[in-house]
């Protein structure tokens, strides 16, 4: 961030750029990673609750083109087709998505709110290290090992490093974000416990004679009640398997629709949090996001 604040003019740039890029990283819980460097950009001290939303965009079009994602691999898997078809059915989708992200950025976003740094410093001492220690936790992270302990053991590894007491280091930890987060994971696996049942009543309900708007409205629903990347993917993957394949892309939307405002949904609650941005703003944000997937999930099923 040093070697690009100087050399680039535009705060809104930097910031789309930096949230781009850690947006991307194949690792579950990416939008903590994503949040805690975009807090970098935000001046000390000051409030900025329009990165929550933008921590939240930029780290969620990754469920549309993913090769490593979970919902993107049960769709090529489900639906029996090559990743290359895939990516034609999502390619428009996922266009719109990045479009109303950095559309977000440069139309909501304060230049004020952006720290700027005119000038190049020289890296800290042991920076070097520092980031040798985190590329080796993400590559972990991408090749299985448990993204909580892995991320866990650097902190506690960088803590000692730099000589932190513990009372600071406890200081710093957003325990009602933490207290919030546990809650929703615990009442969304309380809800998942019953993944199969819902399924089954969904299957039930569309092969009783559902019609196609309802079966999505259903989906929908579903979508938000279990707040999963993989259970929506798998509901899309039904929907089209009970209505016809060329409704795929119908479901797949309307699911990722209903998962992108589920309160199930850790992320929508750490992003918020961690930036304190008001949950009417945050809403209505995602909200847009939410009805732009349906009406082009409409239109492809109206013209399938």
């Amino acid at each position: 961030f040093d070697w690009l604040r100087p050399r680039i003019k535009s705060r809104r740039l930097l910031l789309a750029l930096v949230s781009a890029l850690f947006g991307v990283m194949p690792i579950p819980g990416r939008i903590s990673v994503t949040s805690a460097v975009l807090e970098t950009l935000k001046p000390k001290g000051k409030p900025a609750p329009e990165f929550g939303t933008v921590a939240y965009l930029a780290s969620h079009h990754y469920y549309l083109w993913s090769p490593m994602e979970k919902s993107v691999v049960l769709s090529l898997a489900g639906m029996g087709v090559s990743y290359q078809t895939f990516m034609g059915w999502m390619a428009l989708p996922l266009l719109l998505l990045l479009a109303v992200t950095v559309a977000y950025i440069f139309v909501a976003v304060p230049e004020e709110h952006i720290a700027w740094n005119d000038e190049a410093r020289e890296p800290a001492p042991g920076r070097g290290l520092d980031l040798l220690l985190f590329a080796a936790a993400f590559v972990g992270a991408i090749a299985g090992l448990n993204v909580g302990l892995t991320f866990g053991a650097l902190m506690v590894v960088t803590l000692i490093r730099h000589r932190v007491p513990l009372k600071t280091a406890l200081k710093a930890v957003d325990w009602a974000l933490v207290g919030v987060v546990i809650g929703v994971i615990i009442g969304g696996q309380l809800i998942r416990a019953y993944d199969a049942e819902l399924k089954a009543w969904f299957e039930g309900l569309a092969q009783g004679g559902l019609s196609l708007w309802a079966g999505g409205a259903v989906a929908f629903g579903l979508s938000v009640l279990l707040g999963s990347s993989s259970r929506y993917a798998a509901i899309a993957v039904l929907g089209a398997a009970v209505y016809g394949h060329e409704y795929f892309v119908f479901f797949f939307l309307v699911d990722f629709a209903g998962y992108v405002v589920s309160p199930t949904h850790k992320c929508l609650w750490i992003g918020r949090m961690y930036f304190g941005t008001p949950l009417l703003r945050y809403y209505r944000m995602l909200g847009l996001v939410a009805v732009t997937m349906l009406a082009y999930a409409a239109g492809a099923a109206a013209l399938a």
